[in-house]
């Protein structure tokens, strides 16, 4: 199993000046440090949360289908299943048909669900990503689409990284895992 975003987000979760009002800054000249702190802030978040922020693509690629009725897809709130396709042994592609599957459990990780009576494709699959899920994730196209409470937690995490940046092994306060933590994906 590979996962890989394909499409970012198209903007960041939360501009500049946002974090300079919670942090009080007024001058200008550590702008570059601030964007790279949002980055660097977000990217913890969504691994930590297993969840995209704003809306993006990932491609799931799998070996073969297992036997259960649902692929797992992952990061969600999954917004939409953009296509699921299988590859044989010489390269031919197959789409597999959107009649055959609907998206469920989309607010944790989403799952493309086979409908009652309808199978995987059995077609013999090449050995490596034969089976290839491009799925839409994150809770919308802006921050104001995003829970408050964890965009709050993310400017609590910025604000311990502004302050701390001498740091080099740096944890994360525990506010922030709070405000998080009941967005958090539990992966057993």
């Amino acid at each position: 199993m590979r996962l890989t975003r394909t499409t970012e987000p198209t903007a960041a979760v939360l501009t500049v000046q946002e974090v300079k009002d919670f942090l009080r800054i007024t001058q200008t000249s550590e702008d570059v440090y601030l964007v790279n702190l949002v980055t660097a802030a977000t990217n913890i978040c969504e691994k930590y949360l297993q969840r995209s922020l704003l809306t993006q693509t990932w491609t799931k690629y799998l070996d073969y289908y297992d036997d259960a009725e649902s692929i797992v897809l992952a990061y969600g709130p999954t917004q939409s299943i953009t296509s699921i396709k299988t590859y044989d042994y010489v390269g031919n592609t197959t789409i597999f048909s959107t009649a055959k599957y609907y998206l469920s459990d989309s607010e944790q990780e989403g799952k493309a669900t086979l409908i009652s009576g309808e199978d995987w494709d059995s077609a013999v699959l090449r050995p490596r990503d034969g089976v290839e899920v491009i799925f839409v994730t994150g809770y919308g196209d802006a921050s104001t689409d995003v829970p408050f409470s964890i965009i709050q937690g993310i400017l609590h995490f910025i604000a311990h990284m502004y302050e701390n940046r001498e740091l080099a092994d740096m944890e994360m306060p525990e506010v922030t895992k709070q405000l998080w933590n009941a967005y958090k994906v539990y992966i057993f």
